[in-house]
């Protein structure tokens, strides 16, 4: 992971280049117009002024051709710039949700956890979850002209993390309705004891579906992490 205190260091560095880069620029051409005018005195003839005249026509292109080459270079690092930040972006604003939702379950974890939640209806309470955002993952993965600097496995992994993202908010769209729903008679401690256990037992298989279906082993996420990790560290430490 790369600190903030390594990125302005980088940003530091980078300017730093784009000086000497423009001096070396500079010092070329005074060597050029140097050279140019030592010839035409050397020469000494009527000829030597229009030769001066060419060589600066040569200088003018080349300083051209220069300077277009670095605003080219400073263009591309300003979309180097913006994509790491919208990788960052997408990490650190998953990081909450997924450490608390996108823990690895197997059969058995998953009917553990349900069963939890199972008995807080029987102890005239009820848990909610709540929607994981897909949009900056879609943000992400619609960039065009962006196929270098999002690499393909961060794409792959998006797409896969989108598809398990929509089945997990759908499940937790249908416990949110459920407990809309049974709110009120979960909360009575007045519920009939078979009623509150019909309703506890429909919340524990919501919940199983969620941790089982949803969410499940979590490779998904953790191959999503890993493929922003290395695709902003390719970026930032990628040549200026």
């Amino acid at each position: 992971m790369v600190s903030g205190q390594d990125v302005a260091s980088r940003s530091v560095i980078r300017g730093a280049t784009g000086t000497s880069r423009a001096s070396r620029i500079g010092l070329a051409v005074l060597g050029v117009l140097a050279i140019g005018v030592g010839v035409t005195f050397l020469v000494g003839n009527v000829n030597a002024w229009a030769l001066l005249g060419d060589w600066l026509v040569l200088v003018g292109l080349a300083v051209s051709v220069l300077i277009y080459l670095s605003q080219q270079s400073d263009e591309r690092q300003r979309d180097v710039d913006a994509v790491v930040a919208m990788l960052r972006a997408v990490r650190d604003g998953m990081k909450p949700t997924g450490t608390l939702y996108f823990n690895a379950y197997d059969e058995p974890g998953a009917r553990h956890r349900a069963q939890q939640d199972f008995d807080h209806i029987m102890e005239y309470g009820f848990g909610q979850v709540f929607p994981v955002p897909v949009e900056p993952l879609t943000a992400l993965i619609a960039r065009p002209g962006d196929g270098e600097l999002v690499h393909r496995e961060t794409i792959e992994a998006v797409n896969i993390a989108l598809w398990r993202i929509d089945c997990f908010n759908q499940i937790v769209q249908q416990l949110a309705d459920f407990n809309v729903l049974h709110a009120a008679e979960i909360v009575d401690r007045e519920l009939p004891q078979p009623r509150r256990e019909a309703i506890a037992r429909a919340a524990r298989a919501i919940s199983t579906m969620l941790h089982l279906g949803g969410i499940g082993n979590a490779s998904w996420y953790g191959d999503l992490k890993a493929a922003l990790e290395r695709n902003i560290d390719d970026l930032v430490n990628r040549p200026a």
